[in-house]
């Protein structure tokens, strides 16, 4: 199981960290946050761009195929009550050292090898459970 924690730092700005990793998360102004960071809908927007593209980096690295510029442009159309995306459109910038058909290839393995992408689409349960830390006795 892949776990990721969330720290509230100060005010509304957390602090996200994976292992050695860590991200500045916050609220945006228009919500009463400083917007030091991303907000939970950049950053799941962003895990959707940043899976799609190290997979195909790893389907471009096995093939030894060049790349020389990968981009995705990841943009949600967003709706309240409940606040969430309706639907999510990616474009994807391509140009490697290859063919029009082995880069649609690549495309086609990172859309059906990522994580993030295929987590959203098929929508994972969520559950949320508090834990009470004992205190120390004083």
């Amino acid at each position: 199981m892949t776990t990721v924690n969330v720290k509230l730092v100060e005010g509304t700005m957390g602090v996200a960290t994976a292992g050695p990793h860590a991200i500045v998360v916050d609220r945006s102004l228009a919500n009463g946050g400083t917007y030091l960071g991303m907000v939970g809908g950049e950053i799941l927007l962003s895990a959707i761009g940043t899976c799609l593209m190290t997979t195909l980096i790893g389907a471009a690295r096995a093939r030894d195929i060049a790349l020389t510029r990968l981009e995705f442009n990841v943009s949600g159309v967003h709706e309240d009550a409940p606040s969430r995306y309706t639907s999510i459109e990616i474009e994807a910038i391509v140009e490697a050292e290859a063919s029009d058909e082995d880069i649609g290839k690549l495309l086609a393995i990172a859309e059906r090898g990522c994580t993030v992408s295929n987590t959203v689409a098929r929508s994972a349960s969520i559950g949320v459970t508090r834990k009470v830390e004992e205190q120390a006795a004083r």
